[in-house]
């Protein structure tokens, strides 16, 4: 019988609220706002006691502070109810204004969290109940505001902050000079820096010590060109403020810059650059890392120092691997800077050595330079700031050498975002398009010229000249005219490759990075026929694309060109009649033309669904021939037909409609207008010209200028008919867009664990609704851990909102057989289905070995059936030579295979390879995972035996 008296059920309660208090609070203190304090650091290399910084001082007075009013919180019932709120009122406000205040006096020092907020609702209903309903309306409590712009300004909410601070700056004399200190940050992140400058400098009227506006000051004063100002602030930092600090490096950095101006005291710009080395070197004594390499300290460094040894220092400011992890703490603290050196092995903003969230893949560079290199689009753009000047003087500077590494090329994979040269080649090809469609011009000016001449010649019957004419100037000309017509379809054919090929490499890396493929195909069902707009859509799109823009460009061109010369011929109202008749032919045609974009994307739609119902027979030809469905099939794929066919016809039918308005209005209508409007300087004199239409004119003359007159006006007229008639590709060309967009987007949505599917609904099990599921916000956790499996309370619910069961719990530990059951394409151990609810415990993916119940054979040699999902060159540095895939094949007893089918190098179609029968398959397939290594087993546990080939050997304990 137990001595021990027990423990009353309220001081349980209350003693285990505590113990979650004191977890919660050392889970959200110390996590937060994710960020590391440089004084931590400090504090925990033990050197506080070296520096006699007020800022040290004050963040650790801010950290007990809150951390009282944080505690005094975690004694709060997290409930809203009146009456909760109104015995703990006291408490509520008390803990409230404390860490405001803490706050103020160190923002670093103030994290937030989920209960902070909590305590915000709680404090601004506990306000609310004490003011009398008459007043409520326009009353503000000074804490509430600063609360409210806490939780704005952690939330990057910067307008709304200024909004908030501003009333609390217009209702209350009493404010610190903090408050207007954070006012100006948030104005300098929305680019009102004559405002932050006003609010900095009342911070120092309220607060003569508050020494770090004056280094914002010249910060800011720098970035706007104003060398005195920046000189002055910066001279009052130094003067006042603590020399342990990385604004006073910055400081002297920056006046070693300011004062290297003609006419300048270089001696004591040296001096400053000194100091700020031995300043840097005191800091990196404290802290341990040095303060980061932004634009002012690399311009010095470049300035004062040789080439070799500024490269070496620039170099040299980058952190080292091993320190990685310290100083992205220190970065996010704010200690850091995050500017570094161009280097193809270090990001520009971060300092990382590799593609984000993919260590083994190298940085990619910046497409427009080619001069800063990358881990991310993220870095790419919070580094845009820094990195914009520097890219604007390359580019405008062609004899800029550009810088490229081994691995920025060849890499086809990775010209998507940052791909500068795919972007110079389709910029280049689009300035020769441009240029041929100018040339071909001017060579059709000469033609019509030399047209003009001919008839002259045979008007009035002049032999030789028509010899001339006809053998010399034409036999030239149809030279350069030949090149320039070929070489602008060959601008065209090229324009359009090279669009397929971005898009489709870009497609290629969206789909098959990660499972998304199967998540697309499985989770989402809004694609249909991924196959089909992979590759037949896009290539459609490339190719309408290219010729939208040489559509486009050569009626443009003949236009101005045509209509310059027709109004020289034959008056300027000519050609302004001309075009005014097919604009308005041309609004005609678009308010009574059928939407063919609409119908071009439902015929691609319908083409993919009768594809891929030719797919599936094939695909599951043993199943329909077992269940002797083949007239059903036939039912099937007849109907999807029929349906194209009546699609087609139907489109068929209106364009013919559409056609014969199309040649009315824009064909017909137009030529006649064109008589007349070439006749009528013969028939009038009033519309008389020096090159159409003179009193004095001989039938010779006429004949050659209404020959010449007439091309002139019919080219004009072809140019805008072809310019109205391309409004017509247009929604051609709009359908296969939406069919394009819709891949990216959907792809987008997949990767970013967003997906749409028809579900069942909750309230009405037999209806469905299309619903949109956010992975990122679902409610189950998966933790990676060794040593077990665990499901705990895990629903089992597939993609379409089937809930198979509703609370799953198990544990499997190692050395534990346990089989599971189930179709193909299932599971939520293996990351194919979401994860709902409850928390599982997993090994990490590269500990975990998955056999799929149906083997997959890829496309390639022998050996790759076997390395598979690597490839020879990845299999060789893993040390997997042909002489140890040859003893994996001798353990299962397939290495008759390589000699019998002709070496490691034979390419077959694997599957229908007749001796590979079924438990071949399995065998090939569990070879091709022989990178995992598999924990050796007691004999005494394995209970099954293998009778695959001989049937009389077991497998072996152990596979490495």
């Amino acid at each position: 019988m137990s001595t021990s008296s027990e423990v009353p059920a309220s001081e349980q309660a209350l003693s285990t609220e505590k113990q979650q208090g004191q977890e919660e609070y050392q889970d959200r203190y110390l996590e937060g706002s994710h960020q590391f304090v440089a004084y931590d650091l400090l504090e925990a290399r033990g050197k506080s006691g070296e520096t006699d910084d007020p800022d040290v001082k004050r963040y650790h007075e801010a950290k007990a502070l809150f951390r009282k009013g944080y505690d005094l919180c975690m004694t709060i019932p997290r409930s809203l109810e009146d009456d909760v709120l109104a015995k703990y009122e006291e408490d509520i406000k008390t803990s409230a204004e404390t860490m405001v205040d803490a706050w103020l006096l160190d923002d670093k020092a103030a994290p937030m969290s989920e209960r902070v907020l909590i305590l915000g609702q709680q404090y601004e209903k506990v306000l609310l109940t004490n003011i009398p309903e008459d007043q409520k309306e326009g009353f503000f409590v000074k804490y509430s505001l600063l609360f409210s712009a806490w939780i704005l300004l952690v939330g990057k909410q910067f307008d709304h902050c200024i909004t908030t601070l501003s009333l609390a700056v217009d209702t209350y004399d009493d404010l610190t000079a903090r408050i207007f200190f954070l006012r100006a940050s948030c104005y300098f992140s929305t680019n009102q820096l004559e405002l932050g400058i006003k609010d900095l400098e009342k911070s120092l009227e309220l607060d003569s010590n508050f020494h770090l506006a004056y280094s914002i000051l010249g910060s800011v004063y720098v970035s706007l060109n104003n060398r005195e100002l920046a000189l002055k602030n910066f001279e009052k930092y130094l003067e006042n403020g603590h020399p342990d600090t990385p604004d006073n490096i910055n400081a002297l950095y920056s006046m070693s810059l300011l004062l290297q101006q003609p006419k300048s005291d270089n001696k004591d710009a040296k001096e400053y650059y000194e100091k700020a080395k031995t300043a840097e070197a005191r800091f990196k004594d404290l802290y341990g890392t040095h303060v980061g390499m932004n634009d002012i300290k690399r311009q010095a460094i470049q300035v004062y120092e040789t080439p070799d040894e500024a490269n070496r220092l620039i170099l040299a400011g980058m952190p080292k691997k091993q320190y990685n992890e310290k100083i992205e703490q220190l970065i996010k603290a704010g200690i850091l800077n995050t500017s570094y050196p161009a280097s193809p092995d270090n990001c520009s903003h971060c300092g990382a050595g590799h593609l984000k969230d993919s260590p083994g893949k190298a940085l990619l560079c910046c497409g427009a330079c080619k001069s800063s290199w990358y881990c991310s689009r993220d870095c790419q753009k919070s580094d845009y700031k820094n990195h914009k000047a520097t890219c604007k003087k390359l580019q405008q500077k062609p004899h800029v050498k550009r810088i490229w590494s081994a691995r920025n090329v060849g890499d086809g994979p990775r010209c998507t975002h940052l791909a500068g040269h795919m972007v110079l080649w389709i910029q280049w090809v689009r300035r020769i398009s441009l240029l041929g469609t100018l040339i071909d011009v001017l060579c059709f000016l000469s033609s019509i010229d030399m047209t003009r001449s001919v008839i002259k010649a045979i008007v009035s019957r002049n032999r030789k000249s028509f010899i001339a004419k006809i053998i010399f100037e034409f036999g030239l000309m149809m030279w350069p005219m030949s090149i320039v017509n070929n070489s602008l379809k060959l601008t065209i054919s090229a324009l359009s490759l090279s669009f397929r090929e971005r898009l489709t490499k870009h497609a290629h890396n969206q789909y098959l990075d990660g499972t998304t493929f199967y998540r697309v195909s499985h989770l989402d069902n809004r694609l249909h026929n991924t196959d089909q707009l992979l590759t037949q859509d896009i290539d459609k799109f490339s190719d309408n694309l290219s010729h939208l823009f040489s559509d486009i460009a050569k009626p443009v061109v003949d236009i101005m060109l045509f209509s310059y010369k027709l109004g020289e011929a034959i008056g300027n109202g000519a050609p302004f009649h001309m075009i005014a008749y097919f604009i308005m032919s041309g609004v005609l045609l678009r308010a009574f033309s059928p939407p063919f974009g609409r119908y071009t994307a439902i015929e691609q739609k319908l083409e993919g669904n009768f594809r891929f119902s030719h797919s599936r027979i094939i695909t599951h030809s043993e199943e329909v021939a077992f269940y002797g469905g083949g007239s059903r099939e036939k039912e099937v794929v007849n109907s999807g037909f029929q349906k194209i066919m009546n699609h087609v016809r139907k489109v068929y039918t209106l364009r013919f409609l559409n056609g014969i308005f199309d040649s009315v209005l824009v064909k017909y209508c137009a030529t006649m207008t064109a008589y007349y409007l070439l006749a009528r300087p013969v028939f009038d004199p009033t519309y008389a010209t020096k090159h159409m239409g003179a009193i004095n004119d001989d039938p010779i003359k006429l004949m050659e200028d209404y020959s010449r007159n007439s091309s002139f006006l019919i080219n004009l007229s072809q140019a805008v008919g072809r310019l109205i008639l391309t409004g017509r590709d247009l929604t051609r060309f709009a359908g296969y867009t939406s069919r394009v967009a819709e891949l990216f987007d959907v792809l987008a949505d997949v990767r970013a664990g967003k997906y749409t599917r028809t579900m069942v609904s909750e309230e009405d099990g037999n209806s469905l609704e299309s619903q949109v599921v956010d992975v990122n916000q679902m409610k189950g956790k998966l933790i990676v851990q060794d040593g077990a499996i665990i499901f705990d309370k895990v629903p089992i619910v597939t993609p379409n909102n089937d809930v198979l069961l509703r609370e799953l719990s198990f544990k499997v530990e190692r050395g534990m057989n346990t089989l599971v059951s189930g179709p193909n394409g299932s599971g939520i151990l293996g990351d194919l289905w979401p994860l709902f609810g409850g928390t599982v415990v997993k090994p990490d993916a590269s500990k975990l070995f998955y056999v799929p119940q149906k083997p997959y054979l890829p496309l390639g040699n022998l050996r790759d059936q076997v390395i598979y999902p690597d490839n020879y060159a990845e299999s060789l540095a893993k040390g997997f030579t042909d002489s140890i895939l040859m003893d994996l094949l001798e353990t299962v007893h397939l290495s008759y295979l390589v000699e019998r089918e002709g070496g490691w190098d034979t390419v077959q179609d694997w599957a229908e390879v007749a001796s590979l029968i079924r438990h071949h398959e399995f065998h090939l397939s569990f070879d091709g995972e022989g990178y995992y290594e598999f924990r050796e087993l007691d004999p005494d546990d394995i209970n099954m035996t293998l009778g695959y080939g001989s049937g009389k050997s077991k497998p072996q304990p152990h596979l490495d």
